[in-house]
């Protein structure tokens, strides 16, 4: 009877801990989602990432049509952009004044203006080759930028 009791104890703790995920991200909520083109969506979760995700080009944008997100930048500390996303539209996180880092895939040909303005968290961003253009204040206002690195492919 012993060994049967030990046998149910064990099975119970190795289902106990195969229920728990194994993920860190399953604890991860999305808090604001929507889209910012017409195969692009985009996902703001609890740990304050901007996630840019889908195919094709991102809508621009400008001061009197402000990105879907621009509402909660404050709470933007990172944006990763997913491959095949293939434009980062103009003035799109513009304002994010918290981002620290930023993912640009190698799927990305070009950056619209202002894009990045006023990110003044943001302290280095590499430009992936295959980029080739890079417009006209993508970085205006980053006050703590220090490393841009610009790959050869930029016209």
């Amino acid at each position: 009877m012993r060994k049967i009791i030990i046998i149910l104890l064990t099975l119970c703790i190795v289902i106990s801990y195969s229920a728990i995920p194994c993920s860190a991200d399953a604890n991860i909520d999305v808090i604001y989602s929507g889209t910012c083109g017409n195969d692009l969506s985009w996902s703001i979760d609890s740990y304050g990432r901007l996630i840019i995700s889908g195919e094709g080009t991102m809508e621009d944008y400008s001061t009197d049509n402000l990105s879907p997100w621009h509402p909660f930048r404050s709470e933007i500390l990172s944006i990763s952009i997913d491959e095949g996303v293939t434009s980062i539209g103009s003035f799109a996180f513009s304002q994010c004044s918290n981002v620290q880092e930023c993912m640009v895939p190698k799927t990305i040909s070009y950056i619209g203006s202002y894009a990045f303005k006023e990110c003044q968290s943001l302290q280095e961003i590499s430009i992936p080759e295959g980029i080739t253009r890079v417009s006209y204040g993508c970085f205006d206002g980053c006050t703590n930028l220090e490393t841009v690195n610009l790959p050869s492919t930029i016209e």
